[in-house]
């Protein structure tokens, strides 16, 4: 039975058996993943194309094909073949809430590989929230997708002759455009580009497979934190590609999506124009929830941004300091920084920090500052793993003038 076909509860108990739980850490299989509400990746795409245009695919989506990349590289190593890879990194797709994945053409020789994704995530929250995609982007392809099929079809390649083979997308159809289903043709790039130039494919494979990463997934007991398994619990599987709790779609994405694919290289590449989109969309999504949770006060939208976020997998976070001019967030084994860490090492970029966390209490706090008439809230990560600190750490302060 496909999982096309599957009841949610059969998807989901196939699902979970392959979740392992680390303290604050999720594991799918050996990858370490997080779940993320569908609203943020939407808000950060919408602003990386508000900012960036049509150079958004080549300065920040074409980064996507790393998680693919890494996916598919660690299947294969566990001795899928490429094309069983492929097939269960469609399959992760599926049961990962982004969208019903399907094949329907996977010849690696020529190479060709054609994908259907039926209500793909992301996508849909564009179609929805954006009321005319084509006027406002008339460059929009979906390229976040086409591109992590891009790196999974890479790494099924690196298996044998074609891995120096550039390869690119092209998208058929467009869900967001109003087609029934997104469709991506990856295939030999006619004009030789490459969405791997300026990327170390030895240091992608290291950086999530290192024998660090794997003893703590393996060690697992995979109940360790019961709050992150009571979201797990939670969780609604569905047979269509989709994830939800109550209306809010979840999505299962990699580690190396967020710290890698969408901040570390896009911002060592092409700098501030990429950082301060991604800033900005954070803040707005920290706007976001205080406006939705304004009723209930600053504190308990902040209880409720820190507890969801520990319990999704992507560290713990907890206020170490609350004052009226002066607050400190801490988190403990953040993806975005443990992920980073071993890829900086490895390929002797500076070392700095590379969270986002701040970001989003520093839009709720300037939510109610702004509602109170009080002097906004500027935050700073002091501390981070990626760079060498034992723990990560914001100071968010008021300004003075």
């Amino acid at each position: 039975m496909s999982s096309r076909s599957k009841p949610g509860s059969a998807l989901k108990e196939e699902y979970t058996r392959e979740l392992h739980v680390d303290e604050w850490r999720v594991f799918w299989r050996n990858l370490r993943c997080a779940f993320i509400a569908e609203t943020i990746p939407g808000m950060i795409y919408r602003e990386m194309m508000n900012a960036l245009g049509f150079l958004a695919k080549p300065y920040f989506f074409r980064f996507q094909a790393i998680p693919g990349f890494i996916t598919v590289n660690m299947l294969v190593n566990e001795g899928y073949s490429p094309k069983e890879a492929l097939e269960k990194y469609a399959w992760l797709h599926t049961i990962g809430g982004r969208g019903k994945a399907e094949i329907v053409e996977a010849d690696l020789d020529k190479p060709k590989v054609v994908v259907k994704v039926y209500d793909p995530a992301i996508t849909q929250w564009f179609r929805r929230n954006v009321k005319n995609v084509k006027t406002e982007f008339p460059f929009y392809d979906c390229s976040w997708l086409g591109y992590s099929w891009v790196g999974a079809v890479k790494a099924a390649l690196s298996e044998g002759s074609g891995g120096s083979i550039p390869v690119t997308y092209d998208s058929g159809k467009c869900f967001a455009l109003g087609d029934e289903y997104c469709e991506f043709h990856v295939e030999r790039s006619e004009r030789e580009e490459d969405p791997f130039q300026d990327l170390e494919e030895d240091y992608l494979t290291h950086s999530l497979h290192s024998k660090s990463v794997k003893s703590i997934a393996h060690a697992s007991s995979g109940r360790m934190n019961e709050k992150i398994w009571k979201l797990i619990d939670m969780l609604e599987v569905r047979g269509d590609g989709e994830i939800c709790i109550g209306r809010e779609r979840i999505l299962l994405v990699e580690g190396g999506m967020y710290s890698l694919a969408q901040m570390l290289l896009p911002v060592e590449l092409f700098g501030g124009v990429v950082y301060g989109a991604y800033m900005r969309s954070h803040l707005d999504y920290g706007r976001f929830l205080a406006k939705q949770g304004r009723k209930y006060g600053l504190e308990r939208v902040l209880d409720f941004f820190l507890s969801s976020a520990s319990s999704m997998g992507w560290g713990k976070l907890e206020l170490v300091e609350f004052e009226e001019s002066r607050v400190v967030l801490g988190t403990y084994q953040s993806i975005y920084a443990e992920t980073a860490k071993d890829y900086i090492a490895k390929t002797g970029l500076k070392r700095r920090p590379v969270c986002t966390y701040g970001w989003v209490v520093e839009g709720i706090l300037n939510y109610f500052a702004e509602v109170e008439g009080k002097p906004p809230f500027v935050s700073k990560e002091e501390k981070c793993v990626a760079k060498g600190d034992n723990y990560c750490e914001f100071v968010l302060s008021r300004k003075t003038s």
